[in-house]
């Protein structure tokens, strides 16, 4: 399937250091969705996550993974960054479809 590349995003999801090996988890369920790619950023407590915005949306991806017992990294400035994008994905898909 053909996509733009301003439909194709790029984000890193963080998660709680009380738990480091469920990154590897996390990574296995996200690259289990259709058109999700996602791969542990070495040395660090998180992910990287690429998706098509008309498909999945970063929030919908992180309540996916919260469903499935993943704990996130709930700190007050990863709390704001997250409201930031999903905020601005939101506002994005409503452009892209017109």
């Amino acid at each position: 399937m053909f996509y733009k590349e301003s439909e194709i995003k790029r984000r890193e999801i963080l998660f709680s250091k009380i738990l480091p090996s469920q990154v590897e988890d996390a990574v296995k369920e996200l690259n289990g969705l259709e058109n999700v790619k996602a791969e542990k950023i070495k040395e660090k407590c998180s992910l990287t996550v690429e998706y098509n915005l008309k498909e999945h949306s970063l929030y919908d991806l992180e309540v996916f993974l919260q469903q499935k017992g993943f704990i996130l990294d709930e700190s007050f400035f990863n709390k704001i960054i997250r409201s930031m994008v999903y905020y601005a994905e939101e506002i994005e898909l409503n452009n892209l479809k017109g």
